[in-house]
């Protein structure tokens, strides 16, 4: 499905050095191009001499998974990685699909993280592992902002959508670190804005959120954040990961259904996970409807 061209200094009718990959019947030319002083970096995908598509930014990558078919829909995909060249952000990944006609997949939004392709559950279908980064900036500065493990998984007519709570056992590092410095800080010592522990509270939260694991995230929300506005803290966190390109909606749309918010948020409340898995306080979105039925590894 794939094999090596040769190396040109014409790119589809732009002068610049290149090289290429032939994938079934089509081309991807890749190499640095000067546009109004500025030198790019570059991914086009051609046919017969036509360019189709082009990708162009600071930095741009063609993952070596390129040429296979990692989204299970039959056609061999180009996997490609481009960077705009910010001082933090951002960093897009794409999945071409090489069908009759090139179809492009983001995966994920433009953020701070990179991430790969992994076959986490050995179905055939890779996942895409990269980071959520929502909260860079929001209570602290970048350097001790809480970021989380993400996991997007393909689904066909959707694209790539969140999914780490189909995983649960990928996130036991992130929770363990992020429990022991939330552990070891006090208020204001990641340098929160308002001097409490927001920051060092959520690197503990956010990849209990993420796994699917509500009930220890409530937990940990009442074990590191010691500040009286635990209910107000708790709604913004809902409200950010609401607009969170790398949490499902509907999953926060039931996590606003928690009786009386969340355990901790309140004191003396305790939750029933009445809405997953009959109540089972340890349970995982495992089963959650509007992503299917079809069973999921568990990551490790």
């Amino acid at each position: 499905m794939r094999g090596w061209i040769v190396v040109a200094t014409i790119s589809f009718g732009v002068l610049s050095l290149a090289a290429g990959l032939k994938i079934g019947p089509y081309e991807v030319e890749w190499g640095e191009v000067e546009r109004d002083g500025l030198q790019l970096q570059y991914v086009a995908v051609g046919r017969g001499g036509e360019e189709l598509l082009r990708f162009e930014d600071a930095w741009v990558r063609i993952d070596p998974l390129s040429g296979r078919d990692i989204t299970g829909e039959g056609n061999p995909d180009l996997v490609v990685f481009s960077y705009w060249g910010g001082a933090h952000c951002c960093i897009q990944a794409r999945v071409v699909d090489l069908g009759p006609v090139p179809r492009v997949i983001p995966a994920g939004a433009p953020s701070n993280c990179g991430g790969d392709f992994q076959d986490l559950d050995g179905d055939g279908v890779f996942e895409y592992l990269t980071c959520d980064d929502t909260f860079v900036y929001l209570f602290c500065p970048y350097a001790t902002s809480p970021v989380s493990p993400a996991i997007f998984r393909y689904e066909p007519g959707e694209g790539y959508v969140p999914a780490g709570y189909l995983f649960p056992g990928y996130f036991e590092q992130a929770i363990a670190q992020g429990r022991e410095i939330a552990r070891e800080h006090g208020p204001g010592e990641l340098g929160e804005w308002d001097g409490t522990e927001k920051c060092s509270a959520l690197l503990a939260i956010l990849p209990l959120l993420h796994a699917g694991r509500v009930t220890e995230a409530c937990q940990a929300l009442r074990e590191y954040y010691s500040g009286s506005d635990r209910e107000a803290f708790w709604g913004e966190i809902l409200d950010d990961l609401a607009g969170d390109p790398y949490f499902p909606d509907p999953l926060v749309l039931r996590l606003r259904e928690l009786p009386q918010g969340c355990p901790g948020a309140r004191p003396g409340v305790k939750m029933r996970c009445n809405f997953i898995n009959g109540g089972d306080p340890d349970a995982h979105f495992d089963s959650f409807a509007p992503f299917g039925d079809r069973p999921r590894g568990g990551g490790g």
